[in-house]
Order: C-alpha cells, then sequence, then structure tokens
C-alpha cells in the first residue's frame, strides 16, 4: 500500500495546527492566572511586607514565652516534689497516731465495755 506524500504533509501539517492551538489556548490559560496573581500580590504587598517585617518579633516572642514556660514548668515539678515530700511525712505522722494513740484508745474502749457489762446489772423490767 501506498501513501503519498502530500497526505503525510498535510496531515503533519494539520497535527502541527491543533498542536499549536492546544499550546496557545495553554499560554493565554497561564497568562490569565499569572495576570490575577499579580493582581493579588499587589493588592496585598503592604500586609505581605508588614507580616515579613514582624517575623522576627513573633519569633523573639515565642522564644521568650518558651523560655518562660520552661522555668515555670521547673517550679511546679519542684513545688510537685515538696508536695510530695510533705505528704509522706503526713501520713507517717498519721500512721504514728493512728499506731500510738488511735489502737490503744480503742483497745481501751474495748476493756471498758467488757468491764460495763461485767458490773452492769440489768434492770428488771416488770410488765
Amino acid at each position: 500500500m501506498h501513501i503519498p506524500i502530500e497526505f503525510l504533509w498535510g496531515t503533519l501539517i494539520i497535527l502541527g495546527v491543533v498542536v499549536l492551538a492546544i499550546l496557545a489556548r495553554t499560554l493565554f490559560k497561564l497568562h490569565i492566572v499569572l495576570n490575577r496573581l499579580d493582581v493579588l500580590l499587589m493588592s496585598n504587598d503592604k500586609s505581605i511586607n508588614d507580616s515579613i517585617e514582624q517575623l522576627p518579633k513573633i519569633l523573639m516572642n515565642l522564644e521568650s514565652i518558651t523560655s518562660t514556660a520552661d522555668e515555670e514548668l521547673k517550679n511546679v515539678q519542684e513545688k510537685i516534689h515538696d508536695v510530695e515530700s510533705k505528704l509522706t511525712n503526713v501520713a507517717m505522722t498519721a500512721q504514728s497516731v493512728a499506731d500510738n494513740f488511735v489502737m490503744p484508745a480503742r483497745e481501751i474502749l474495748g476493756l471498758v465495755s467488757i468491764a460495763k457489762k461485767l458490773f452492769y446489772k440489768r434492770k428488771k423490767k416488770f410488765f
């Protein structure tokens, strides 16, 4: 089968025109997007510049806040340790009080109750 050269050239020219049309359309859309981006950047130029100028100040504040929070956390940890040791002392004191006073007092009350039962005379009830 034989394909004439004129047909091949015609097909290539038509494909070339289609590709150029697609490329032109894509470039046109890219141009529109870039123009919109340029307008957006120009309208926000002052805000963007102000934000960029404030970045060092914001970073310094953040560093200060972090440092302060770290110091406060250390202080809180120290206080928690102090409270823990004091609570341990209170628990030991409470146990000592229970061992030295409450338990003997309970035993004495038990003895008093037994003695009361021994010496208590029941009153006879008459109906």
